[in-house]
């Protein structure tokens, strides 16, 4: 996939070979550290095979993988933006790629470490205590206020947020969505189903922007 995108985008560029990229930032999530050299690999052969016509002649250029979760390949994007803006490079080129066939999600349920330590918790525990021997009624009427003012589930108020709660990862969000909501998994295959239909026309739409590229399994 990488290759193929990276070919043919810098095949729609004119002179490429004039200013071929001098940094290059893949977005990606699931593939972890293993992805990096598939990476580094796919866009090296798409660099030349872009460049084939008239390559430079030496092309050293870095790679580096962001991750920001959903947000990897448009963090990507952003990092090259600024590189060129402030004058860092001339030339970027920034892409996302993600296969969610090869990925099993299995690390989506795991349970959130407990990152709350015993030592922390006593602490808390002793200045709690020493703050209701000072003036018991003025804090008591603060505390009373905060939390009513702040409600259950303040973002911003973050004592209120509990460990497990922060990071619960995105695989038992989505179904706490769905239960809350009450959204079962024959609606949201429907749903799939109808935007994927709908993607068929998209590729007039956007015209140059779109490719077709092929991907070998196994």
């Amino acid at each position: 996939m990488i290759k193929s995108c990276v070919a043919e985008t810098l095949h729609r560029v004119p002179n490429i070979s004039r200013c071929p990229p001098e940094d290059v930032a893949v977005g990606n999530v699931l593939g972890g550290a293993g992805a990096s050299v598939t990476a580094r690999t796919a866009v090296v052969k798409g660099l030349k095979k872009a460049l084939t016509d008239s390559p430079p002649s030496n092309l050293i250029t870095p790679i580096r993988l962001v991750n920001r979760q959903c947000a990897s390949g448009l963090q990507a994007i952003a990092d090259v933006a600024n590189q060129i803006s402030s004058g860092e490079i001339s030339c970027g080129l920034a892409l996302g790629f993600e296969s969610m066939s090869y990925n099993t999600m299995a690390g989506a349920f795991a349970t959130p470490p407990d990152i709350d330590s015993d030592e922390e918790e006593g602490e808390g525990g002793e200045e709690g205590e020493e703050g209701e021997e000072g003036e018991e009624g003025e804090e008591g009427e603060e505390g009373e206020e905060e939390e009513d003012g702040g409600g259950d589930g303040d973002i911003d108020d973050l004592d209120s947020l509990s460990t497990g709660a922060i990071m619960t990862p995105m695989g038992i969000t989505s179904e706490n969505v769905a239960k809350k909501y009450d959204i079962s998994r024959r609606e949201q295959d429907e749903f799939s189903v109808r935007r994927w239909v709908g993607f068929g026309g998209v590729g007039e739409m956007i015209g140059e922007e779109h490719s077709d590229g092929r991907a070998k399994q196994g």
